[in-house]
């Protein structure tokens, strides 16, 4: 599964929401959309940008499962990106070479690699050590038993500070109107004032859906590494307007799993930075409803919602559980093996992209490698 966050308290008094939220697994019947965030931000073609010379975001179609791709001058990042759509279990990127003959590992980063998924998403560079981008790029990827529908590659040559986020409420039924519900809005405004620490201003629009898959069977029935509730509700992000992939996509449910301690899951490390795919967003439990949280798990849902969709846009856990795998940014603090690995006793338990919350320790620091990733990513504009 992957980059799934838990709680190591509060689980069970949490499991009395749980447990009166109903069963089932379906698609959505009923949309409705609220929008305040602004207008489009990005160009979807390979022509380049307009007005000026320094390219700021751009992206190209690419027509097959293998070849070269050329970056222009100036960038700084580069995101390839392979969709194999529903049922497709295993796209991954088998070969990957940049202008400077560096052979980059397959998997994104050393420390997760090839996990089953539909949608192969890989940046570069993935940590705060620059990389040679500009250039031509040869590139292979492949789909263990399907095809690969789709296939882009994205660059930038500018840090970001603007993130757009679709707010997307699933038979959130405590909530009448997502803009004036103050619970809501108390929760998604510690979400920006996270990242307005980081440099990066965030905006919402909201899409409110009803559909049975409020409640995420922890069924992975085509083997791709998440719940087939997740696969659904993602694959319809590309539906939530004109302009649903200028937007990272936060989906609301009722509870996730059968255990009720699990908090977030992103849909990848990185995810896709396009709309529509079985990965593009990053799923949240309110475990039967925001309003009925404590002060201190809706600080936590705003931190979980941060933390998961860091993972969305590059970054990993500081430290694992396991105390021996790390992150690839030189200044995050380690928690290494013989420490227990709690945010209470871990140097880096105070950071947003601790891989466990709970203890009361509050975790919203992000180092500055940190900060330079996510501003690098491609969602943030």
């Amino acid at each position: 599964m992957l980059s799934s966050r838990l709680l190591i308290t509060a689980v069970t008094a949490l499991a009395l929401f749980v447990a009166s939220c109903g069963s089932g697994s379906g698609s959505s019947t009923t949309t409705s959309s609220f929008d305040s965030s602004g207008g489009n931000s990005r160009a979807m073609d390979s022509a380049g940008p307009t007005g000026g010379s320094a390219i700021y975001m751009d992206s190209a179609t690419l027509s097959s499962d293998s070849g070269t791709f050329d970056i222009p001058s100036g960038a700084i990042m580069v995101h390839l990106v392979g969709n194999g759509g529903p049922g497709a279990r295993m796209v991954e990127l088998t070969a990957l070479t940049g202008p400077d003959g560096v052979n980059w590992p397959a998997s994104n980063a050393t420390i997760f690699s090839n996990e089953p998924r539909s949608t192969l998403s890989s940046a570069i560079p993935y940590s705060d050590t620059p990389a040679t981008v500009a250039g031509t790029w040869n590139y292979t990827m492949g789909c263990s038993g399907c095809s690969i529908q789709n296939r882009w590659v994205f660059w930038k040559s500018t840090p970001g500070s603007t993130l757009k986020v679709n707010v997307i409420l699933v038979s959130q039924t405590d909530i009448a109107d997502p803009q004036t519900d103050a619970t809501l809005q108390n929760m998604l405004a510690n979400f920006a004032r996270i990242y307005a620490n980081a440099g990066i201003t965030v905006s919402y629009k909201y899409t409110v859906i009803d559909s049975a898959d409020t409640i995420v069977a922890d069924t992975d029935s085509d083997g791709n590494g998440q719940y087939d509730a997740m696969d659904r509700l993602f694959a319809q992000t590309g539906g939530y307007g004109p302009n649903a992939e200028d937007y990272a996509h936060l989906v609301f449910v009722n509870a996730i799993g059968s255990g009720g301690g699990t908090l977030g899951i992103s849909g990848g490390i990185p995810g896709p930075p396009v709309a529509g795919t079985p990965h593009s967003g990053v799923i949240l439990s309110t475990f039967g409803g925001l309003t009925k949280m404590s002060a201190d798990m809706l600080r936590i849902a705003a931190e979980t919602a941060a933390h998961e969709l860091g993972h969305f846009l590059g970054l990993f856990h500081p430290s694992e559980s396991d105390g021996k795998t790390y992150d690839p940014i030189s200044d995050t603090p380690e928690c290494h093996a013989g420490e227990k690995p709690s945010p209470a006793n871990c140097p880096d338990g105070t950071n947003l992209m601790f891989w466990i919350s709970g203890d009361g320790v509050t975790q919203e620091t992000l180092t500055a490698g940190q900060k330079g990733v996510l501003q690098r990513a491609i969602l943030v504009r």
